[in-house]
């Protein structure tokens, strides 16, 4: 995270259109400027974890200097209220298991149910 680690401060998670990464940030309010929103105070995952995330240190760069960035809102998909420790949680959200293709019974063989009992 940004600044100093809140641990359970809130924290909003805002999804734009067309981005796969979402913004988080301490503070989200209505802006003055007609048809935006402020975000400031971003959270990211510490710097030193394990797991990289390049969407995540694209947007890290991106907003890199900026204290407060205006968004407006036809680019908002949704916006979720989390707690700190979900900007931490949420690089898990990235991992795909490989599609495993079923197992195939063989023909004319019935298997044994795990209790060694006849199904």
């Amino acid at each position: 995270m940004s600044g100093k680690k809140r641990a359970g401060a809130t924290v909003y998670r805002v999804w734009l259109n067309d981005e796969e990464q979402p913004i988080y940030a301490f503070k989200f309010v209505r802006s003055d400027v007609l048809g935006f929103v402020e975000l400031e105070d971003f959270a990211f995952a510490e710097e030193g974890s394990v797991i990289v995330n390049p969407s995540e240190e694209k947007l890290r760069n991106e907003l890199k200097g900026v204290r407060r960035t205006y968004i407006p809102f036809g680019r908002i998909a949704r916006i979720d209220e989390v707690s700190s420790d979900e900007v931490i949680g949420h690089q898990g959200e990235s991992v795909v298991m490989f599609p495993v293709p079923p197992k195939r019974p063989t023909k004319g063989r019935r298997e044994k149910a795990p209790d060694g009992e006849e199904p």
